[in-house]
């Protein structure tokens, strides 16, 4: 007799999970369609995009579900936030040896100012350019000529700023490796071992939507089916 209460608790306890994942899915809708979230506040790093690691160590990080660019030391300790000012199709991340922070989105790069603003704009022929090389003068510059893979990393003038087959993996100036997954980064060594995982606190964990939420929904099913079967 004590097997249906105790059901009964757990999938109130599963609903109840996948309720807090789903609001947290309508928070971030709702901070990346306005921009609005404190710049001292991290957002939990549902959908980790573009990574680079700047002159001074600074790890810069987009996090697409929440429409902010977060800002890391090498430690890990969280720095700051900007708002990612785009909403809609993506926006990649490059920096050079000057420290500069260049940010591409669609035909258009800019460079970006101390707060994250659009600082200057620079605009190529093409709908849909992909490759852009740092010019002697340490400008960006559009280059659909080159087509070849490139390993992104701080970038010295006359080599490609962006490209369409850019590694997956950032190479630090040390010689190792951020490698990105969806809820984390982890700083790997040449010989491939791992040294230090960036992610969220552990707080934000349970916030990772949708997938924590689709699998709590499952869950809820799955529970409700055999309980049904129970009763009759």
């Amino acid at each position: 007799m004590a097997r249906k209460p105790l059901m009964g608790v757990v999938a109130g306890l599963i609903w109840t999970y996948f309720l807090i994942t789903f609001l947290a899915f309508l928070a971030s809708a709702v901070v990346a369609a306005t921009g609005w979230w404190p710049s001292n506040w991290r957002v939990p790093w549902s959908q980790v995009g573009s990574i680079i690691e700047t002159r001074d160590e600074t790890i810069v990080v987009v996090v697409t579900m929440w429409g902010r660019i977060e800002r890391y030391d090498r430690s890990g300790r969280f720095l700051g936030s900007w708002e990612q000012p785009f909403d809609k199709g993506g926006v990649s991340l490059a920096t050079d040896e000057d420290g500069r922070i260049y940010l591409r989105h669609l035909k258009d790069v800019f460079c970006l100012g101390p707060r994250g603003e659009l600082a200057t704009k620079y605009t190529a022929t093409a709908n849909l350019p992909k490759t852009w090389r740092l010019s002697q003068s340490g400008d960006p510059e559009y280059a659909p000529e080159l087509t070849g893979p490139c390993v992104r990393k701080i970038v010295s003038r006359g080599e490609l700023l962006f490209c369409e087959n850019g590694s997956r993996y950032y190479m630090a100036s040390d010689g190792t490796r951020l490698q990105p997954a969806s809820h984390s980064i982890a700083r790997v060594s040449a010989s491939g071992q791992n040294l230090f995982t960036y992610q969220n606190p552990y707080y934000f964990r349970p916030l990772l939507f949708p997938l924590p939420g689709l699998l709590a929904l499952v869950a809820v099913v799955v529970l409700t089916l055999i309980r049904s079967a129970g009763q009759d």
